[in-house]
């Protein structure tokens, strides 16, 4: 073989097993990555703790916190609607605001407005309130971050943590089945300290900020495996006049001027062009007919053969 085909074809073995050798090791690190993590349990108060699917959702962050610190917010509701698909969800969030958060909506004395997530300052850790609404699904979501946090990591991981329990998720620990050990498991925990906070001022959920393969896997019982309701089968409008009900083959009772179903096995069942109602035979004689014979001239009657003679 010629040198120079030899180094080609050497070249293209070369190329053709560090590509298998690259695609076998991603494939092994998705499985790892799946196989590591941990599905957390559903709020038990089941679909009633989620978002309506397709929900648009505001998202107001109080003026608080800087210009920094709402990026690292806003961060957590992108990474949360990057999954909408992969969970079913369909849930989108608005462009952030970043307007005081009233006292009455923080202490829960009035009521969010619909379909909105208000995150404010707290003195203590994170906090999260859902507020269902008279469609019986979670209508807004109130959060409360601690306001001496720094770390945006962690600000990022803790709010999209908060956002969890709007999509029917409870916390995840060491108690639940499966259990969550390690910081990293599942966006609902467990969590572990900072240490990138002063005084231990926060947590984290070890490098996650946003949900895992397998927090989306929980969010589908509610919306991926939700068949849609059918649609109830409706009667039909039965025919109001002797017209329509002949001509979709039914029986019109003159009696009650209702159209109705012939009778299995009625003779009579099928043209209805008699002076009084009553149905034609193929004969075109009228069904049940008693037709009364009289003598106008008093002269008789003159009776012909069956053959030459009309029906009754």
């Amino acid at each position: 073989m010629n040198p120079n085909n030899r180094a080609a074809f050497l070249l293209i073995i070369l190329v053709f097993v560090c590509l298998n050798a690259l695609i076998l090791y991603r494939t092994q690190s998705v499985a790892n990555a799946q196989s590591s993590c941990r599905t957390p349990p559903n709020s038990p108060f089941g679909i009633r703790d989620t978002w309506p699917q397709d929900s648009n959702v505001s998202v107001n962050i109080d003026s608080f916190w800087s210009d920094t610190k709402k990026d690292a917010i806003e961060k957590a509701f992108d990474n949360w609607e990057k999954a909408r698909f992969t969970n079913c969800s369909h849930v989108t969030y608005n462009p952030a605001t970043n307007n005081a958060v009233p006292q009455g909506i923080i202490d829960g004395s009035s009521r969010p407005p619909a379909f909105s997530v208000n995150i404010y300052p707290s003195s203590s850790p994170a906090f999260e309130r859902n507020i269902v609404g008279t469609n019986g699904r979670v209508e807004s979501q109130v959060l409360g971050l601690s306001s001496c946090k720094t770390d945006l990591h962690a600000i990022t991981s803790v709010t999209a943590h908060e956002i969890g329990h709007s999509y029917g998720l409870e916390n995840c620990t060491s108690n639940s089945s499966p259990a969550c050990i390690t910081p990293g498991d599942s966006i609902m925990g467990p969590t572990s300290g900072d240490p990138n906070e002063p005084g231990g001022c926060g947590w984290t959920l070890g490098n996650l900020e946003g949900p895992t393969l397998c927090d989306n896997e929980a969010i589908g019982v509610f919306y991926c495996q939700i068949a849609a309701t059918p649609t109830p089968a409706t009667s039909p409008t039965p025919p109001q006049t002797q017209s329509e009900c002949q001509a979709m083959g039914l029986y019109w009772n003159f009696a009650s001027n209702t159209c109705e179903e012939p009778s299995p096995g009625d003779p009579c069942a099928g043209s209805w062009d008699c002076t009084y109602g009553n149905p034609l035979l193929e004969n075109n004689s009228c069904c049940d007919a008693s037709p009364i014979l009289i003598d106008v001239t008093g002269n008789g009657f003159t009776l012909t053969d069956k053959a030459g003679g009309v029906i009754f």
